[in-house]
C-alpha cells in the first residue's frame, strides 16, 4: 500500500486500473491538464514521454505554473471535468476511489481534520479525486532517490524548476562567438561575457546552454538580482518552507552549489555589480562548477569575452525582416536603419517591430530616427538633436523615438507603467494580471509582440529588458495615482498577511521593486500602502526593506505634521529596534507614537492597539511583566471596544496576552484563552503555521501540570507544521520532535523541568 498521498500515488492508482487499450501515460497527463495546455497566454509545453514517466513515478515535479493555474476557481472546475473524462477509461471507478481514499487515510503526515475535509465529497468520484489531487499537487514534493556517494547529482531532486529559459526564435548569427566561448570554457574555469546593454549577451548565453548543454552533466541558469546572496536566496528548492529565515534558506541553497562538480555549468545572467560590492563573488567563483557570466562591466581580474555588434549585416537584416517582412522590399533602406542605430541588436529588433506596428514607409521611419525627440504631447513636433551626443545617448534617444512612434493606447501605457514596477528578474504572467485585476491578456501579448516586454515562455514569466527599463521609467512615470489598479491588488494580498501564499517571494520582490521605482504623489494613499506592505515585509524578516520604506515615509512632505502618519512610522521604527535587541529605543518609539495620538480618537483605535501591544512585548523583554500585561490588556480592550476590524493582529495580540498570563502565573486563564484562539484559527484555511504556534504555546503552559495534555498538543503542533507544507527535516519540526520525546518521558514520570514562555511580537 502506498503510504504517501501525492501526484504519483494517485496517478499510478488510476493508470493501473485502466481498461485494456485505454489511454497511455502521456495521454492521461495531457487529458488531466488539458485546460493548462490549451491556454493561449501560457506556454505550458507537453513533456516528452520519458519525462511524463518520471513525473508519474515521482522523480520529477508537475510544473509550478500548472499548479498555480488549477488553484483558481475556473481551474478547480476544469480539473474536476478532466477527471470525470479519465474515469470513463477506468474499469472500476469506485475501486479507484476506494484505493485513493485508503492512501489518504493511511498517510500519517495529513491531519485528521484535513482527511475529513478531503473526504467530504467522497460519494462523488470526480469531485473527491479532484479535491485530493489538488491537495496533493500543492504539497512539497520530497525526492524518493536521495543522492548517494559517487552518483550523479539530479537537479530535480533539489530544485522545483530545472528548465532553462527560452531562447528567442529569431536568434541569428553569432556562430563564431558560440564556438569561441565553448573553446574558452575548455581552458578557463569561468568566462565573463561583457558588452553594452541590449547587445545580445543574455541571448548568447542562453543559446550557448541550448547548443552545448550536452557537454555538461548539469546546466543551471540564474538571473542576478541585487547580489549573489539575494540571487541564491530566491531560488526555489523542494525543501524550502515559508517559516525559514532568510539565513536558513540561504544556507540550504548555498550548500547545494557545493555538490556541483566541474562538469556542471552555472550561467549567471546580468551581473550588474563589481566584485568589491558582492562579498560572495570570489567564494562563488572558487567552487568546482564552471561559470558563464553576462555583465555590462569590465572586470580586470576575470577572463572576459567581449560581445560586440553582429558583424554580418546580412544576419542583422535577417533579424529585421523576421519582424518586419515587408521591409524586404527596401533592403537598402533597411541597411541604413540598421547602421543608424549602430547595429545594436535590441534596437534592431525593436525598430523592426515598430516599423511594422506604425505602418510607416521605411524612408519616413529612417527620417524619424534621424530627427530625435518626438514629443508625446505633440507627435507632430520634431526636435533636432546635436551631432556630438555619445553613441549611448543616441541609442537611448532612438528607443524614446520608437516608443513615441508606436502611439500606444492608454491601456498599453498603463500596462507598461505597471511592468516598470515589477522585479527586473521577471514576474509570473499569471500573478501580474491577477494583481492588476485583468483577465484579458491581449494588451500584454501585444506589447510582447511590439518588443517592449520580454517573455520567457518556458517559465511563463514576463520582464523588461534592463536597457528598456531605464527608458520606460522616464516615459511612463509610475506613481501612486497612476498605478492604482496594480497597487490595489498588492494591497489586497498584503492586508491578509496572516494567510500563507505559495508566491510570497514574488510578492515580496515586487513590493521592494515598487518602492525603488514609484513616485509617491499621494501621501494619504502612499502611507496606507506603506503601512500594509511593511507588515508583510516584516512577517518574512525583510527588515532592511522595512527600514528603506521608513526612510521614504520620513521623506514625505507631511512627515512630522500628520500625527497619524508619524505614529505609524514610530510603530515600525520601534519594531526594527526591538528586532535588533535595542529595547529601550523601541520603547521610546512606541511611547512617542502613543503621545502623538493623544487625545484619543476612535479612528486611530487600531494603530493605538498595535502600539500598546508592541509596547507590552517590549516591557516583557525588559523584565517588567506586570506593566507588559497591563499594556497588552489595554491593547485588546481598545480593539474590542471601538469595533476595529478583526485581523491577524487581533490573533497575535491574543497569543501575546495568553503568554503573559502564563508568565504571571495565571496558567488556567492562559490555557482557556488559547483554546478560544485555536477554535477561531481552525475555521480559517491557510493558517497552519500560526495554529502550530498556538498549540506549542499551549503545550508549554501545560507541561508541568498537565503533561499528557501537553504531549497531545505538541503532536498537534507537529501535524499543523506538516499541514503547512514544512518538510519533515525542518528545524522547527525537529525541535517539536524533541519536545514530544521529553513530554513522553514526563508522562512516564522519568523527567521534569522548568518551562519558559518565549513571547512572539506582532508584525505591526
Amino acid at each position: 500500500m502506498r503510504d504517501r498521498l501525492d501526484f504519483s500515488s494517485i496517478s499510478k492508482t488510476i493508470l493501473e486500473n485502466r481498461k485494456i487499450n485505454a489511454m497511455s501515460q502521456v495521454e492521461y497527463y495531457f487529458c488531466l491538464f488539458r485546460y493548462a495546455f490549451e491556454q493561449t497566454n501560457l506556454a505550458v509545453t507537453v513533456p516528452e514521454e520519458s519525462e511524463v514517466s518520471k513525473i508519474i513515478s515521482g522523480q520529477r515535479n508537475v510544473s509550478k505554473d500548472i499548479i498555480y493555474l488549477y488553484q483558481t476557481v475556473i481551474g478547480v472546475t476544469e480539473l474536476e471535468n478532466a477527471i470525470r473524462k479519465i474515469l470513463n477509461d477506468v474499469s472500476d471507478s469506485d475501486y479507484v476511489k476506494e484505493q485513493i481514499y485508503r492512501i489518504l487515510w493511511n498517510d500519517s503526515s495529513i491531519s485528521q481534520t484535513k482527511k475529513q475535509e478531503l473526504s467530504a465529497r467522497y460519494n462523488h468520484a470526480a469531485a473527491f479525486l479532484s479535491d485530493v489531487l489538488l491537495f496533493a499537487l500543492s504539497r512539497n514534493f520530497l525526492p524518493r532517490n536521495k543522492k548517494t556517494a559517487g552518483s550523479e547529482l539530479i537537479l530535480s531532486d533539489y530544485l522545483l524548476d530545472t528548465r532553462l529559459p527560452s531562447v528567442t526564435r529569431t536568434f541569428v548569427g553569432r556562430e563564431k562567438e558560440l564556438q569561441e566561448i565553448h573553446e574558452a570554457l575548455q581552458q578557463e574555469h569561468s568566462i565573463f561575457l561583457e558588452g553594452i546593454g541590449g547587445i545580445g549577451k543574455s541571448e548568447l548565453a542562453k543559446c550557448y546552454a541550448k547548443r552545448y548543454g550536452k557537454y555538461y552533466s548539469n546546466v543551471l541558469y540564474l538571473r542576478y538580482h541585487e547580489n549573489l546572496y539575494r540571487t541564491i536566496l530566491e531560488m526555489d528548492f523542494i525543501d524550502d518552507s515559508m517559516e525559514m529565515s532568510d539565513d536558513e534558506r540561504f544556507r540550504n541553497h548555498y550548500r547545494f552549489f557545493k555538490y556541483l562538480d566541474n562538469k556542471s555549468l552555472v550561467i549567471l545572467d546580468n551581473f550588474n555589480s563589481v566584485p568589491e560590492e558582492d562579498f560572495l563573488f570570489h567564494a562563488f567563483l572558487s567552487m568546482h562548477f564552471q561559470v558563464l557570466v553576462t555583465t555590462r562591466s569590465h572586470i580586470e581580474e576575470v577572463p572576459c569575452y567581449a560581445v560586440n555588434e553582429i558583424e554580418n549585416i546580412g544576419d542583422l537584416k535577417q533579424l529585421f525582416f523576421a519582424y518586419a517582412p515587408d521591409a524586404q522590399q527596401e533592403p537598402e533602406i533597411t541597411e541604413k536603419i540598421i547602421e543608424e542605430i549602430y547595429r545594436h541588436t535590441l534596437t534592431v529588433e525593436l525598430s523592426a517591430k515598430t516599423l511594422k506596428a506604425s505602418g510607416m514607409s521605411g524612408k519616413d521611419f529612417l527620417q524619424a530616427l534621424r530627427t530625435e525627440g518626438l514629443s508625446i504631447s505633440n507627435p507632430n513636433k520634431v526636435i533636432l538633436t546635436k551631432d556630438n551626443l555619445s553613441q549611448k545617448q543616441r541609442l537611448y534617444q532612438h528607443i524614446q523615438t520608437l516608443f513615441q512612434i508606436q502611439g500606444l493606447s492608454p491601456d498599453a501605457l498603463d500596462t507598461l507603467r505597471n511592468m516598470v514596477l515589477m522585479p527586473q528578474n521577471g514576474i509570473s504572467k499569471i500573478l501580474f494580471h491577477t494583481w492588476q485585476g485583468k483577465s484579458d491578456w491581449n494588451i500584454t501579448n501585444d506589447l510582447i509582440e511590439y518588443g517592449w516586454i520580454q517573455e520567457d515562455t518556458v517559465h511563463n514569466q514576463i520582464m523588461l529588458h534592463p536597457y528598456l527599463h531605464e527608458v520606460l521609467l522616464l516615459e511612463t512615470a509610475p506613481s501612486i495615482t497612476k498605478c492604482g489598479n496594480l497597487l490595489k491588488g498588492i494591497f489586497e494580498n498584503c492586508i491578509l498577511y496572516g494567510i500563507d501564499v505559495p508566491y510570497y517571494n514574488e510578492l515580496l520582490n515586487t513590493i521592494e521593486s515598487i518602492y525603488q521605482n514609484i513616485k509617491l504623489d499621494d501621501t494619504v494613499s502612499a502611507t496606507l500602502f506603506m503601512d500594509t506592505t511593511m507588515a508583510y515585509l516584516a512577517k518574512y524578516g525583510r527588515m532592511e526593506s522595512v527600514e528603506q520604506v521608513l526612510k521614504l515615509m520620513m521623506s514625505m512632505p507631511d512627515y512630522g505634521q500628520n500625527n497619524r502618519h508619524t505614529a505609524i512610522c514610530d510603530c515600525y521604527a520601534g519594531y526594527v529596534e526591538y528586532m535588533n535587541g535595542r529595547y529601550q529605543k523601541a520603547k521610546q518609539h512606541y511611547l512617542h507614537g502613543l503621545e502623538l495620538l493623544e487625545p484619543f480618537h476612535p479612528i486611530n483605535a487600531d494603530l493605538i492597539s498595535n502600539l500598546k501591544n508592541n509596547l507590552g512585548q517590549t516591557y516583557l523583554a525588559l523584565g517588567d511583566t506586570q506593566i507588559a500585561l497591563s499594556a497588552i490588556e489595554e491593547a485588546i480592550f481598545i480593539r474590542q471596544s471601538y469595533g476595529t476590524v478583526a485581523s491577524h493582529d487581533t490573533l497575535v495580540q491574543g497569543l501575546s496576552y495568553a503568554q503573559l498570563l502564563a508568565v504571571n502565573g495565571k496558567w488556567r486563564e492562559a490555557r482557556k484563552h488559547l483554546f478560544s484562539l485555536i477554535r477561531c484559527v481552525k475555521k480559517t484555511d491557510g493558517m497552519h503555521l500560526f495554529l502550530a504556534e498556538l498549540y506549542s504555546t499551549l503545550a508549554i503552559i501545560e507541561s508541568k501540570k498537565l503533561p499528557e495534555d501537553s504531549l497531545n498538543h505538541y503532536k498537534k503542533a507537529k501535524q499543523a507544521l506538516i499541514d503547512g507544507y514544512l518538510p519533515k527535516n525542518h528545524p522547527e519540526i525537529q525541535q517539536i520532535e524533541q519536545e514530544i520525546q521529553r513530554e513522553e518521558m514526563l508522562v512516564r514520570g522519568l523527567n521534569g523541568g522548568k518551562i519558559h514562555i518565549i513571547p512572539r511580537l506582532p508584525h505591526k
